[in-house]
């Protein structure tokens, strides 16, 4: 029986292995993918009815700058999609570099010149490639991560790419040329480290965005945000400094604030000293403080107002890098009494070896990295606000939070209308492995009007996972999902729409999930089309797009 017991284990054991080992290969199979520029035209396959208008994708070149160096995804140049499904019923794929300066030079030389926050242009256990590291600049202009279509008008329509810490760029919006850093003609963002995620305000047809500046000696972040309206305008900014400092990805807009997830951070200026001299990568100078109860900065879009800022009230840490739908609750007469934000929250985080990556090693190591932060879960945070007639700032807060799932899931995408509001359906990204989350495998959809509903999950090799709590016939799949991006089906031609005033909120998934699976084992990259209320049964329609292309990151929808 010993002995049988002691197979059973190896057995166990071996195929552990195997699936971390699976999972490195996936990844840095799809991390080092070299997409392929081309602008053609598919016929062959049925667009849905209620789906017109440009697929907008924005993500990661290959990570492999010349022939031998890796550099961090996120610090990979840009690959940018635009996937058109005509009126005529056809589809036009358009792929492009970003060509920034950054792209530029490294085309030429073949290696990494530039090596940015997470990665290195050459080894740092040596003089060498101390010496080379130094010279080089801390930031990487790749603009990878995310991508806004602005205007109202074909003359002031821009088509915008972003990634953090870094200038907007943009691009020509017919041949996706790169034309340039993009400062939507206003001085003020001139040299400007922006972040990637944007917001938009329906009602008022603003685009927010936010710039970043971090200052290690006073151990603080100030944080800029800008509203423009639907011509490019700046219209309003305001400006905000807090310490201690606080780092963030993604943040939300209200009618009446801007909401920051704010994990604090301590800069550790001993070590600045060997960052500078090349030995040291930008992450290692600051860390995330794992002590620090979870705080949420409400900075009222209204500058004559006090910034409130609220934190968990029994002291639970978390951190946060994307939101989902969040939305104010307000009595009859305005007064705001609570906000209600939906968050992926990791329970502990540090920086470094993001995705698996390590720098030193060169390589990609997905699964120690995924279980060292325990991976992000969705919870509903709810900040109450002082409901005292007499006190006109409302700045006394509590904060509670209540997780919804188990998952380990983030990359969320809802209504495109309801950003700061109530929006009752939630799609993501998930990692359905035995061991670890990373690469992300599968797709969820979550009903947040009741949220004891099981989630969703595709695959179905996945979902039977999660369900049975046995992963005997799942062992991760051959490749990764990128964000799934929820459109509403369009208008018919008459005007006349499938969802009714009445009948919001039951009727907010009427649409499309559009999302890429890229195919580590196969060499592939296909678009997937889901309709969004039939989740569950699957794509609708699979457009293979060629070549496996790096992971694609975040993505918008254009519907003119």
């Amino acid at each position: 029986n010993n002995n049988n017991n002691n197979n059973n284990n190896n057995n166990n054991n071996s195929k552990n292995d195997e699936c971390k080992d699976k999972a490195a290969q996936v990844w840095k199979t799809i991390a080092t993918a070299e997409g392929i520029e081309k602008d053609e035209i598919l016929t062959k396959y049925k667009i849905p009815d209620g789906l017109r208008g440009t697929y907008l994708i924005n993500g990661f070149g290959s990570a492999r700058i010349g022939k031998k160096r890796l550099v961090h995804p996120f610090e990979s140049h840009g690959f940018f999609k635009a996937i058109t499904f005509e009126d005529d019923g056809s589809i036009r794929f358009r792929a492009k570099y970003i060509n920034t300066p950054v792209r530029k030079l490294e085309k030429i030389f073949q290696r990494p010149l530039f090596r940015g926050a997470m990665s290195s242009v050459a080894d740092m256990d040596n003089p060498m490639g101390n010496f080379m590291n130094m010279l080089s600049p801390t930031t990487r202009e790749t603009a990878n991560l995310a991508v806004r279509k602005w205007g109202d008008t074909e003359e002031n329509k821009r088509l915008i790419v972003t990634c953090d810490n870094a200038p907007y760029y943009s691009l020509d919006k017919d041949t996706l040329e790169t034309k340039g850093i993009e400062t939507l003609d206003t001085k003020i963002l001139e040299g400007k480290k922006m972040l990637a995620h944007t917001r938009v305000d329906s009602a008022r047809q603003r685009l927010v965005a936010v710039s970043l500046d971090y200052l290690p000696v006073d151990q603080a972040t100030e944080i800029h945000f800008y509203e423009f309206d639907s011509t490019g305008k700046l219209v309003s900014d305001r400006k905000y400094k807090t310490s201690p400092a606080v780092v963030f990805h993604d943040w939300m807009l209200t009618p009446n604030y801007y909401i920051v997830p704010a994990a604090e951070a301590v800069f550790d200026l001993s070590k600045i000293p060997d960052l500078l001299l090349g030995k040291s990568a930008a992450t290692g100078v600051f860390a995330l403080d794992g002590d620090a109860a979870a705080k949420v900065l409400l900075i009222p879009r209204d500058p004559t107002k006090e910034v409130i800022e609220s934190q968990m009230s029994d002291n639970t840490h978390g951190v946060s890098f994307h939101f989902g739908p969040s939305y104010e609750r307000t009595t009859e007469d305005g007064r705001v009494t609570s906000i209600i934000l939906h968050l992926f929250v990791f329970d502990r985080y540090q920086f470094g070896d993001e995705m698996g990556f390590r720098l030193d090693e060169q390589d990609f190591a997905p699964t120690p990295w995924s279980l060292s932060n325990g991976g992000p879960k969705l919870q509903r945070w709810t900040i109450s606000l002082n409901d005292d007639d007499d006190d006109d700032d409302n700045t006394a807060t509590s904060m509670s939070c209540e997780r919804l799932s188990d998952l380990k899931a983030d990359m969320p995408t809802f209504h495109p209308d309801k950003d700061g509001l109530f929006c009752r359906y939630m799609y993501s990204v998930a990692g359905i492995r035995e061991e670890g989350f990373f690469p992300f495998n599968a797709l969820c959809k979550y009903d947040l009007g009741e949220p004891d509903k099981p989630v969703e999950i595709w695959p179905p090799g996945a979902a039977n996972a999660v369900r049975s709590n046995n992963y005997e016939d799942w062992d991760g799949g051959p490749g990764v999902y990128a964000e799934p991006l929820f459109v509403p089906r369009r208008q018919s031609d008459d005007g006349d729409s499938t969802v009714h005033e009445e009948e919001v909120g039951m009727n907010e998934d009427d649409g499309f999930l559009l999302t890429t699976f890229h195919d580590a084992e196969a060499g592939t990259t296909t678009l997937e089309i889901f309709d969004a209320q039939k989740f569950s049964d699957g794509p609708i329609q699979q457009i293979p797009l060629g070549e496996l292309m790096g992971w694609n990151v975040h993505s918008s929808f254009d519907p003119a």
